[in-house]
């Protein structure tokens, strides 16, 4: 039994490129995502990029993911029709969810395989931003799972876009990682050899100030942390492709303890990975390949998202 009898389990990350339902929600701006929105959002959309999205969990190599870490969900409907997928059918997956503050309704989602893991606790914690004329973000997900008597410490995030410029917003993400740093450092001091796994879209690289420093450091006086992507990065290993390079916005990140040796689990080599397969990916004219999105502006492109997921396989340690 994963976490419980030995044998391994992956934890898996995916930005699944805004899975809306297709009613219009008065209390947050999802309109464009409706049948009558300039995206032209039907059922039929819908639903397949749900199967799209199942087919990469199922896809992850390994047995399926024990976890799954998710962002850009609109609601717990999403996070339970996915989740109910026939491709899903050979886990049975439970939901994490609540609705966040963002104001076009993208949140983040956690499931996890309940014949497995045990939700112990969850919380969802409010990230406000530096700007009073626009404090809201999504929450970044808390849930402290157990199995086999170990517990599993797992956050989900989707940290604040660029996209008032990389400068101009790095103030709202280093918000996102002061929030967090402060929750892993609460868990660390009665915990120094906790097993933590933070995983996301943080919207920043392994090597930028709100993940490298504030995040992982541990300059709080609690215990670092260690980034399973930071490696990969420098290699040029991407999960987002951006003006003509990849670049790794989503990221594995774990306690000190499981890398050292002193936490109940273990990472299984060869560590974290970006999943890439053709059936993913765009090949352009100049036979460049990219994620295969499933909108490019207003265009539908029926692919399955701008981001690729990223993995990870633990084990327990002893």
């Amino acid at each position: 039994m994963p976490g419980a009898g030995g044998a391994g389990f992956t934890v898996m990350f995916y930005n699944v490129e805004n899975i809306f339902d297709t009613e219009n929600d008065p209390a947050t701006l999802d309109d464009d995502f409706t049948p009558g929105g300039k995206m032209a959002w039907t059922t039929e959309r819908y639903q397949q990029h749900l199967e799209h999205t199942a087919w990469v969990i199922d896809a992850i190599p390994g047995a399926m993911p024990d976890i799954v870490g998710l962002c850009e969900i609109e609601n717990r409907r999403v996070v339970e029709e996915l989740a109910s997928s026939p491709l899903l059918q050979g886990v049975d997956y439970a939901a994490v969810h609540r609705d966040s503050p963002d104001e076009r309704g993208i949140d983040v989602a956690l499931l996890y395989n309940k014949a497995v893991w045990k939700l112990k606790e969850e919380e969802f914690l409010k990230v406000t931003l530096p700007s009073e004329a626009d404090p809201n973000t999504r929450d970044i997900l808390y849930a402290r799972l157990a199995a086999g008597g170990k517990d599993l410490h797992v956050f989900v995030n989707h940290w604040p876009s660029r996209r008032e410029g990389e400068k101009e917003s790095e103030p709202n993400r280093i918000a996102a990682a002061s929030r967090l740093r402060a929750r892993i450092s609460e868990i660390t001091s009665t915990d120094p050899s906790a097993s933590i796994v933070v995983m996301g879209d943080f919207n920043d690289y392994p090597d930028n100030t709100s993940v490298a420093g504030v995040l992982c450091s541990g300059t709080d006086g609690g215990v670092p942390l260690v980034n399973l992507m930071d490696s990969l990065h420098r290699n040029g290993v991407g999960s987002y492709w951006h003006q003509g390079s990849w670049g790794m916005l989503d990221q594995i990140i774990v306690s000190e303890a499981i890398v050292g040796g002193t936490a109940d689990f273990s990472v299984v080599e060869p560590g974290a990975s970006v999943f890439s397969t053709d059936q993913i990916l765009f090949t352009d004219a100049k036979g460049t390949k990219r994620p295969s999105r499933v909108y490019v502006g207003e265009s539908f492109k029926g692919g399955y998202s701008d981001h690729l997921p990223v993995y990870v396989s633990l084990k327990p340690a002893r």
